[in-house]
């Protein structure tokens, strides 16, 4: 009867431990929703097309995305466009949209993740026609601040860049931030005043300049 009794309550111990695993592993199974919520200032040419590129975390299905919510200055933006598209042979969903005119806009929208949770996204843009902010570009001696007067990038051979000490001096309301540099491989930083070397046909030089609530307003000097 003993023997039984222990046959008995060992049986019950391994039913309720294998009980408590289920209910943990079911517990953990249980899909989640969280939000992101970014804020951005994006300056803009008032001729140009400026399209950006909104999050969809690891989607591949368009009907992944739903519940868009646009609220602010409707017209400031087209409503955003979803595809599938590819990179490097695996499939990703892309939100996109196109600003049209200054102003602010919030867009928010859900989507569903390839583990069953879902993110809600909202993006509070402020969209500002680009004008320059700097107040000079010394590329070695010459001066190239003018140049980007009413576009926000230029074309140049890569010898006129290589080898010169680049100074930027931003406007009254800026911040220069610093070099973003692609040589044609891969991308380097450099501060105020360094030389850069080593461009190539395809690179870049790109200049940061930070306003004061934290929007980005950048120039560029492309190599052809």
């Amino acid at each position: 009867m003993r023997n039984l009794m222990k046959k008995s309550l060992g049986i019950i111990v391994t039913l309720a431990i294998a009980l408590v695993f289920v209910l943990s592993m079911t517990t953990g199974a249980q899909a989640e929703t969280r939000t992101e919520t970014h804020t951005d200032i994006t300056y803009f040419l008032k001729d140009g097309v400026h399209t950006w590129h909104l999050n969809s975390g690891d989607a591949t299905k368009k009907s992944a995305v739903s519940n868009f919510k646009i609220t602010g200055n409707a017209k400031c933006c087209t409503k955003p466009k979803v595809q599938v598209q590819k990179f490097d042979g695996k499939k990703y969903v892309d939100i996109q949209t196109q600003i049209k005119k200054p102003g602010k806009v919030s867009i928010s929208y859900s989507v569903k993740q390839k583990n069953g949770d879902t993110i809600k996204y909202t993006y509070n843009f402020t969209f500002k026609y680009y004008s320059n902010p700097t107040a000079s570009i010394k590329v070695g001696n010459k001066e190239y601040s003018s140049k980007f007067k009413k576009i926000d990038y230029i074309y140049t051979k890569a010898k006129n860049i290589n080898g010169k000490k680049i100074t930027v001096k931003p406007k009254k309301g800026y911040t220069f931030v610093g070099f973003s540099v692609y040589d044609g491989k891969e991308y380097k930083d450099y501060q105020n005043g360094a030389k850069i070397s080593g461009l190539g046909k395809g690179g870049h030089v790109n200049m940061m300049m930070r306003d004061k609530k934290g929007g980005y307003n950048n120039v560029v000097i492309h190599i052809e």
